[in-house]
């Protein structure tokens, strides 16, 4: 089957059955929906209707059929049997943006941070969002899966829970390599990865690349590369980043070492799904199938050429955010 393959029709596993062990979404959608049937078609499908003019996304996530995306002010839902955005019903405090938006297992997750609090938030299937009553109250960041545990970038510190609805507790020491006093702008942990990354705010003089080996305990900067990060993917033993010192670089041993990419264009994002990786550029989107040895441009149909902005994957959909508006794709 073609990796473009975009015509979707599946009847998906019955809630009973659940999602494949691990989290892994293992199709379109998260194993959720019985018989929905979905209408995007070959290549990239245009949906900026009913999104706010100008608001760039922070994140994206696929559950129950449903595409759910934010930007700083609020949350939207798109069906995939519709072409509008609607916004969902969740008020935040006057000073509080959001900061993040991901599924992780059966939930979908957003972080929120204001002047000097947080909160997290979640929506669990067949649930609406609401805030957790046990998540730490500072700025909080993002959040990823590592193993069995669920981990909080926060400017407290990195927390970790067994259970997203249950205790968080502190895990990251106090050590003078720790970059968490300032805003996070990136938290990665793929899938695989021995190695954990987290990237600053430019804006506040942090913005350069910091690394955990001991799942989040003690950070240190990396050695091997160097200034602002614009993007940073990771899956398995394959690294992505683009900085403002040493441009595109690659790894392809967890980011012990790294080697000059040639993306073609600064990338201000990676994605990766299905042995591919896609970099969104201001003049398009790039892909490569050798872990970024090499990279073209994306020939999908009507595939998006205003600048992107952000791109996010969720299970087997590619979201992208242009100036211009959303584009959803399915990859395989």
């Amino acid at each position: 089957m073609n990796r473009y393959t975009c015509i979707f029709i599946s009847v998906l596993l019955a809630l009973s059955c659940g999602a494949p062990p691990g989290g892994n979404d293992g199709g379109l959608d998260g194993g959720i929906d019985a018989g929905v049937k979905y209408t995007l078609m070959p290549g990239f499908n245009a949906r900026p209707a009913g999104w706010p003019a100008g608001k760039a996304m922070i994140g994206a996530a696929l559950y129950d059929g449903v595409v759910y995306a934010a930007d700083d002010t609020a949350i939207h839902a798109l069906a995939l049997t519709e072409m509008e955005w609607k916004p969902v019903t969740l008020a935040l405090e006057t000073d509080e943006k959001f900061t993040s938006l991901q599924r992780l297992d059966q939930t979908i997750v957003a972080t929120v941070a204001g002047t000097s609090t947080g909160s997290l938030y979640l929506k669990p299937s067949q649930g609406d969002f609401a805030k957790s009553t046990t998540a730490p109250t500072g700025k909080l960041w993002a959040v990823v899966k590592k193993n069995s545990d669920f981990l909080l970038a926060s400017t407290g510190g990195i927390y970790a829970a067994s259970d997203l609805a249950g205790t968080w507790t502190r895990r990251s020491t106090t050590n003078s390599g720790n970059p968490l006093g300032a805003k996070v702008t990136r938290f990665v942990a793929g899938a695989g990865q021995l190695r954990m990354f987290i990237t600053g705010d430019k804006a506040q003089s942090f913005g350069g690349l910091y690394q955990s080996d001991d799942n989040g305990i003690t950070w240190s900067p990396s050695l091997v590369v160097h200034g602002i990060v614009n993007a940073i993917g990771a899956d398995g033993t394959a690294v992505l980043v683009d900085t403002t010192v040493d441009a595109a670089m690659r790894s392809d041993n967890y980011g012990n070492t790294f080697k000059a990419m040639d993306v073609g264009a600064e990338a201000s994002g990676f994605v990766f799904s299905g042995g591919h990786a896609w970099a969104a550029t201001p003049g398009g989107l790039r892909t490569t199938a050798d872990l970024g040895a090499s990279w073209s441009n994306d020939s999908q149909a009507n595939v998006p050429t205003s600048p992107i902005r952000g791109m996010f994957v969720s299970g087997s959909l590619l979201v992208i955010d242009t100036e211009a508006g959303p584009y959803l794709s399915t990859v395989q």
